[in-house]
């Protein structure tokens, strides 16, 4: 099994995203999806959902991702399962905490409630966005937030650490 990093930083050079990404052999049905198939799924996912931020749509589902672009939802699965580790669902859960991470450190969006801040990221609502950020990092937005405008780095860099190795 081989695994890699896969980032990508915004326009001014700041660390967007960061992902595991694995290469896992055990998947017997990604074993008959094609290399080509394979790597246009990965590219597909890669760029709709993750770089055009797909992820911020309550529609970012296997289901729509296949009727979309002519593909097969098993197929996704093994996919996301095979190169990233995780499901469309966990992956959209991700994205969304980084990018409420990114928007909670920036001091634009100090009088943006940590609730909105998540229905802007796509979470339907206070409550999953909230569980789902402390699954992430075990702490709430808000003291996310009141850390980070604390300049409290080294809690932070340590919180960041352990949940994104």
């Amino acid at each position: 099994m081989s695994s890699g990093k896969l980032e990508h930083k915004d326009e001014n050079g700041k660390l967007r995203y960061n992902f595991h990404v694995s290469q896992k052999e055990s998947f017997a049905y990604a074993s008959k999806i094609s290399t080509k198939q394979e790597k246009t799924i990965y590219h597909i996912v890669l760029s709709e959902v993750v770089l055009n931020q797909r992820y911020r749509r309550a529609d970012c589902t296997s289901s729509n991702l296949a009727k979309e672009f002519g593909l097969n939802t098993s197929n996704i699965s093994a996919v996301l399962r095979k190169r990233f580790g995780k499901t469309l669902p966990e992956l959209v859960n991700e994205c969304r905490i980084k990018d409420a991470i990114t928007i909670l450190q920036d001091k634009r969006f100090d009088k943006t409630s940590a609730a909105q801040v998540g229905l802007t990221v796509g979470f339907g609502n206070r409550q999953t966005f909230y569980a789902s950020f402390y699954k992430f990092l075990g702490v709430s937005p808000a003291l996310y937030r009141k850390l980070y405008a604390q300049g409290d780095a080294p809690i932070l860099n340590s919180i960041m650490a352990s949940k994104t190795e």
